[in-house]
């Protein structure tokens, strides 16, 4: 790579005094200010010299029209300090002979660094002096910014990503970075050696909050188009970057981000019209669909999670902010699920965002579910600008089963919207998920099958018996004395139909939830099918 030069656009006082021309002039007041950047000289022994001169100039003069006037002398000082130039050079030994102490203390009391030149100093000299090295400068920001053009311009042509990017600019100025592009949903952050003790110890998402809420932010942007933000740690960066190459580079990492952007952007976009066509379309023939699902890279032989999610922006937080806590968001959802071993794919649509998770084969639900409630815990407080609502169905596998996830994941995110809670799962709404179906028949008929399985076949007289013997265990609250006696059945055989049912229910019949699930399973079913011989107590 080709090497990038440190350097300042133009000399600060400091850097000007040890100019071989400068080195024998004497420093008398403003020795703390000598960091003063300057863009120009300005040579003026006028009375009107305040009317030409422009902010960090230096003026260098004899105070020939003004030595022989007292009061112009006394506001000479307080004059060049109110027009902010940055310094003041004075030859006295001509006509002044000697600078007034009470010049020296107004220039130290108003930050004015003041400089005695000596008799034998040309003016012409010092112009050139400081023009060649204005110059020297301004000729080493342009070779700068066409070498940062151009190393930027190939790495990125050579397949360089954002990480490469991000520790260039590091390099470049010194800081920690942070890009956040909004286009592809990524965040690439380059922690600068100096601030390396900073941020020791700071898990990703702490370390970028910490990151951006330190850091100066600039656009990336072309034209009106946003492509995301350049965040830039620290103040001290202005110190090595040139304004000229600042843009240089925010106009080179769009670059980047469009070819990552082209390159997904067509098969994602594929395989986001192909779910939405399986979610809103009449599906016909499953192994065609199969068969396309495989040619974009997704197979829905596999099992399934649907989610559907909103995120809208809170009040009191601006765009910038917003649009960084979603593109946080939905960075860190997806190395979440990543990381756990479960692709994920997210169609946008007009109203939200629908989520596909792949699980692999043998997923754990119950600690896949644990760590979904994890994540949804840290919504309010990792992306506080937005307020996100999400919800997610159970594992199905096949296409029927997807489409049934989609009907699932709308229940449960409707019921999300309607609660103080940011995320909802299908399993875990209970009789929400009749309230806020659009089709509550279609839902209390899966829930009476989910739970009661086989034995909802009431044409089998095995079915009958075992229901009953459950509707009688829940009615006595588990106690085998009662039951026997109601159902004039031996105590050792409700003890063997008790296992033989908690068996083919997959259900444990200690435990309240099972309980309840079944109970309210039972009554449903009683009243949509109507099996009064089967409900009846009698033998």
């Amino acid at each position: 790579m080709t090497e990038i030069n440190e350097y300042i656009s133009y000399p600060n006082i400091s850097e000007l005094l040890q100019l071989p021309i400068l080195k024998s002039c004497t420093l008398l007041a403003g020795e703390e200010y000598l960091d003063n950047h300057i863009s120009g000289i300005n040579l003026s022994d006028t009375p009107e010299y305040q009317l030409w001169l422009q902010p960090y100039e230096i003026l260098v003069t004899s105070c020939f029209s003004i030595h022989q006037d007292a009061q112009a002398l006394s506001s000479f000082i307080p004059t060049l300090a109110g027009k902010e130039i940055s310094a003041v050079f004075i030859k006295p030994h001509q006509y002044l002979h000697q600078i007034p102490d009470y010049m020296i203390t107004q220039a130290q009391q108003l930050h004015l660094p003041l400089i005695e030149l000596p008799p034998t100093i040309r003016f012409s000299a010092i112009t050139k002096a400081v023009s060649d090295e204005i110059m020297r400068r301004h000729t080493l920001t342009l070779n700068n910014v066409i070498s940062v053009n151009r190393v930027l311009t190939e790495i990125i042509i050579n397949g360089a990503g954002l990480p490469e990017i991000a520790r260039m600019i590091s390099n470049l100025t010194g800081s920690s970075v942070l890009i956040s592009d909004i286009m592809n949903g990524r965040q690439v952050c380059q922690i600068s050696p100096s601030d390396e003790k900073t941020f020791l110890g700071m898990a990703w998402q702490e370390q970028t909050e910490a990151l951006m809420s330190g850091s100066r932010i600039h656009n990336i942007q072309i034209d009106n188009t946003i492509f995301g933000y350049l965040y830039l740690y620290g103040n001290d960066y202005v110190t090595y970057l040139d304004t000229e190459i600042l843009k240089q580079i925010l106009h080179t990492i769009p670059l980047e981000i469009t070819r990552e952007h082209s390159i997904h952007a067509t098969l994602n976009n594929n395989l986001s019209q192909f779910i939405l066509h399986l979610f809103s379309d009449r599906i016909v023939d499953e192994d065609w669909e199969s068969t396309r699902a495989q040619q974009l890279g997704f197979s829905v032989k596999d099992t399934h999670i649907i989610g559907l999610m909103k995120e809208g922006k809170r009040p009191g937080y601006d765009d910038s902010i917003c649009e960084f806590h979603r593109s946080l968001l939905f960075n860190n959802m997806k190395s979440r699920f990543v990381h756990a071993g479960i692709k994920i794919h997210v169609v946008n649509t007009d109203t939200g965002h629908i989520i596909v998770l792949t699980l692999p084969q043998k997923q754990n639900l119950i600690n896949l579910y644990k760590q979904i409630e994890d994540f949804a815990r840290t919504l309010s407080l990792n992306y506080a600008a937005l307020e996100v609502k999400i919800g997610l169905s159970r594992p199905h596998e096949g296409i029927s089963g997807m489409i049934q996830g989609k009907r699932e994941a709308d229940i449960a995110f409707q019921a999300s919207c309607h609660s103080k809670q940011d995320l909802l799962i299908f399993d875990h709404l209970g009789i929400l998920r009749f309230i806020y179906s659009d089709n509550p028949e279609y839902e209390i008929s899966n829930f009476i099958q989910e739970n009661l399985k086989e034995l909802a076949d009431i044409s089998q007289p095995r079915n009958i018996e075992l229901l009953r013997t459950l509707e009688c265990y829940l009615d006595n609250q588990g106690n085998l004395k009662r039951i026997s006696e109601e159902l004039y059945t031996h105590y050792n055989t409700i003890t063997y139909r008790l296992k033989t049912i908690q068996k083919l229910l997959d259900k444990d019949l200690h435990k309240s939830t099972d309980r309840f699930q079944l109970n309210l399973a039972l009554r449903l079913f009683h009243s949509t099918v109507h099996p009064e011989a089967f409900f009846s107590s009698s033998p």
